[in-house]
């Protein structure tokens, strides 16, 4: 209700603005414009208020943007061969008995595509450090890392990774294995190189 009287005002403060400046202007004019200019600011006033429309939403939508077909990768030779054959390796040869030796165990590893950022060899499976030592005698040049990758916080984006050092700098993607990193294990993990279940798993 308030919407009325406040376009009254508004309405009557235009006629003063008018007649203070002597535009000529006759009365019968002057009554059909300020009533519609009532009904029309009391209208606005109650949509602004309630939120109620009494008119279409015009909305204007930008011109559809073709989307390019998505194309899947074609495998290489070696990508379709990796999953069929347990003896193949692809990380260097300082890293490839540890890499045949979790294909053997059972445990899940995957080739990826190369990329010089990523490893490209990883394998399911949690590393058990004095294990690894013992089992494959590691020289200084192999060693096993746990990391994080942050973005917004610091423990984002956990990784591991056995690295071979002496191949890191001629190759990198096949220097190393990524692992799970602790955060991304569970009780029920498997361990590596002995597959079996993890110590924290329950009965």
């Amino acid at each position: 209700m308030a919407a009325v009287p406040v376009a009254f005002i508004v309405v009557l403060g235009f006629g003063f603005w008018v007649h203070d400046r002597g535009l000529n202007m006759d009365d019968s004019t002057f009554g059909l414009l300020a009533a519609i200019a009532i009904v029309v600011i009391s209208f606005g006033i109650f949509s602004a208020l309630t939120g109620i429309r009494f008119w279409p939403i015009v909305r204007t939508f930008p011109q559809s943007i073709p989307r390019t077909p998505y194309v899947p990768r074609q495998l290489s030779e070696a990508e379709i061969a990796y999953p069929l054959d347990l003896n193949m390796t692809v990380s260097c040869a300082h890293l490839s008995p540890i890499e045949k030796a979790m294909r053997m165990a059972g445990i899940e590893v995957k080739y990826q595509a190369e990329n010089i950022y990523r490893p490209i060899v990883r394998a399911k499976c949690r590393i058990d450090l004095e294990q690894l030592k013992r089992v494959f005698a590691l020289t200084d040049n192999i060693f096993y890392k746990e990391a994080y990758e942050p973005e917004r916080y610091q423990f984002e984006n956990p990784r591991a990774d056995i690295f071979c050092l002496e191949c890191l700098k001629a190759d990198r993607a096949r220097s190393t294995i990524g692992v799970l990193h602790p955060d991304e294990c569970t009780p029920e993990t498997v361990w590596f190189p002995a597959s079996s279940p993890s110590p924290d798993a329950t009965s």
